[in-house]
């Protein structure tokens, strides 16, 4: 698996996605959903993070999953989760093979296990904390889902 270079001068050339004919994820990486807003930021910051203010509200099988900032970035194990995408806009399907844990689950330096109202996934570091922001160097692959659904690869 090669990790993405996001190196200052990568990031001005004219991105390149290629379209995937029949996606397959993996079922023991993690994926995380965003939209262009989440994507552009990634881009300018160089870092993949929760919204800062939270999502707008949006209500999926009559509960509301938006408006809810957590300190971490929300990962599903497998395959992206399809309650994340929005419809009528692009979106982005960020992809890591580092290591997450979910509520419930024991955290793997403390041994506690992990709490709080967030069912998804996030990365722990080695003090046992849970991670605020994952690096591009963390990144496996990035896809893009357009209005229609098509998928693209990003390639350097």
């Amino acid at each position: 698996m090669e990790n993405f270079n996001f190196e200052k001068s990568n990031i001005e050339k004219k991105e390149v996605w290629k379209k995937v004919e029949q996606s397959v994820f993996n079922e023991n990486n993690f994926y995380r959903v965003v939209t262009q807003a989440g994507y552009d930021d990634f881009i300018n910051n160089q870092i993949i993070r929760s919204s800062p203010t939270g999502s707008s509200s949006r209500v999926v099988e009559g509960v509301d999953i938006g408006g809810r900032p957590t300190i971490f970035p929300a990962f599903s194990k497998g395959s992206p989760d399809a309650t994340s995408f929005q419809e009528g806009v692009d979106n982005y399907i960020f992809e890591t093979a580092i290591p997450m844990y979910k509520r419930g689950e024991e955290n793997p330096v403390t041994g506690v296990p992990i709490k709080g109202r967030h069912w998804a996934y996030r990365p722990i570091d080695e003090n046992g904390d849970v991670v605020t922001e994952i690096k591009p160097e963390q990144i496996t692959n990035i896809y893009k889902v357009d209005k229609d659904k098509n998928i693209y690869l990003k390639h350097d």
